[in-house]
């Protein structure tokens, strides 16, 4: 039998939550540089804006009980801040499930049933089907909010939790400590298939599943430089 083995060495792959290995910051990134940019807005999101943001939406999701194990669906088109809402339960341990936008009503709330979510983020867009798929798997509707800054028949932001931009350090949620085997057993996304043969199934990405996912990604990226690597967001991240 022939062994082919890669032309990269080996990589050392730590055991953590995929939030603290996101914000571990080994190539020294200053806070103030940009990690995302809306094409249509020119939105800026600086890598110091994540970090807060991030803990900002934890600690309002935990105002609102979510804790850890606990599942937060997206139901949106592509949003700069997608990351952000996707890392927020991630940091406190719990779940996020993607979901696919051209999702009907019953696709919806199959999804929401199936991986067990509480709690909605969405496209205002997406409102309607969002709130009827909510109402058929028993999400209230004050665990429904929207991208953007403008509430909508009522919904608010998910910004809305967020406490005061000068809340200290020490008052933001504290990142869920997954080292060793947690970060092995600890779901972090359940993605779901495209139900070509039936409903939709959720696979179950763990935090080491993430984390080793990078690392293998990271040695092909070549003589780019980590603070000159632009990558356009094409594919819908619901999927990818």
């Amino acid at each position: 039998m022939t062994i082919y083995r890669s032309p990269y060495a080996d990589q050392a792959i730590p055991l953590i939550n995929a939030y603290t290995f996101a914000v571990s910051n080994p190539n020294n990134t200053p806070d103030s540089h940009p990690i995302l940019t809306d094409a249509l807005t020119n939105q800026v999101i600086t890598f110091g804006d994540w970090k807060r943001d991030t803990r900002r939406w934890a600690t309002g999701l935990q105002s609102l009980g979510f804790k850890r194990g606990d599942v937060l669906a997206l139901f949106s088109f592509n949003q700069v801040d997608y990351s952000i809402t996707m890392f927020g339960p991630i940091a406190l341990g719990g779940i996020a499930t993607t979901v696919n936008s051209a999702y009907t009503v019953e696709e919806l709330a199959y999804q929401l049933q199936d991986s067990g979510a509480s709690v909605i983020v969405t496209h205002p867009e997406l409102l309607a089907v969002a709130v009827e798929g909510a109402n058929k798997s028993g999400i209230p509707r004050n665990r429904i909010f929207l991208y953007g800054d403008k509430e909508v028949d009522g919904f608010k932001p998910y910004t809305s939790t967020f406490p005061p931009e000068d809340t200290p350090e020490s008052l933001l949620a504290q990142v869920v400590n997954l080292h060793g085997q947690p970060a092995r057993d600890s779901t972090a996304i359940i993605c779901y298939s495209s139900g070509t043969t039936g409903k939709s199934k959720g696979v179950e990405l763990t935090h080491l599943n993430i984390v080793s996912n990078c690392c293998q990604i990271t040695p092909m990226e070549g003589q780019i430089g980590m603070h000159d690597n632009i990558s356009l967001a094409v594919l819908p991240m619901y999927h990818m």
